[in-house]
Parts: structure tokens; C-alpha cells; sequence
């Protein structure tokens, strides 16, 4: 019963987790004034690699312990990285006057 409870929570913190980090990340936006997209993709990178990084690690324990490789549920973790970097875009680009008289447009 433990371990259904377990997985089950640990199940809706990933379902979770995505948007979580989206909404971090979304200060970061290029699609607000002041930010470039260089720092964005930094930003995303770095925490796309942890993750994987992490999902990997995982992969290796369950392996060891269960003798059973899961590469459905770790593709599945990895999706977390596309997922987080399209939510913490934060909202469409501003396409205002004000925006298109910047010089470097």
C-alpha cells in the first residue's frame, strides 16, 4: 500500500514538475523587453541537461535493482525538457508598436 502511495505522488510531482520550472524560467523570456534569448537558452539547456542527467542516473539504479530497464517511463521524463522550455516562454511574442520601434528590429 506504501508503494502504491509512493508512486502515485511521485507520479504527480512529474506531471507537475514541468510547468513548475516553466514558470521559473519564464522571467527569463526573450519575449519580454529587457531579456535575450542567449540567456534563455542557457537557462533551459542547463536545466534540460541536469534533468537528463538525473533520468539517466535513474535508469542505472532500476536496472540494478530490478533487472528491468523502464524506456517507455524514462523517454516519457525526458519529454520534461521540451515541456518546460514552451511554458516558460511565458506568453506570445509583442508585436505592439512599441516593440517593433526597437532599432534592432
Amino acid at each position: 500500500m506504501k508503494k502504491k502511495i509512493l508512486i502515485t505522488l511521485f507520479t504527480l510531482v512529474l506531471i507537475v514538475l514541468p510547468f513548475f520550472i516553466g514558470i521559473l524560467i519564464g522571467k527569463y523570456s526573450p519575449y519580454i523587453e529587457t531579456n535575450n534569448i542567449t540567456t534563455y537558452v542557457i537557462i533551459w539547456a542547463i536545466i534540460s541537461i541536469t534533468f537528463s542527467s538525473v533520468v539517466i542516473l535513474a535508469v542505472k539504479l532500476i536496472h540494478r535493482s530490478f533487472k528491468k530497464i523502464l524506456v517507455a517511463g524514462a523517454f516519457l521524463m525526458l519529454l520534461f525538457c521540451p515541456i518546460a522550455g514552451i511554458v516558460g516562454l511565458a506568453a506570445p511574442p509583442d508585436l505592439s508598436i512599441k516593440m517593433l520601434d526597437h532599432p534592432e528590429r
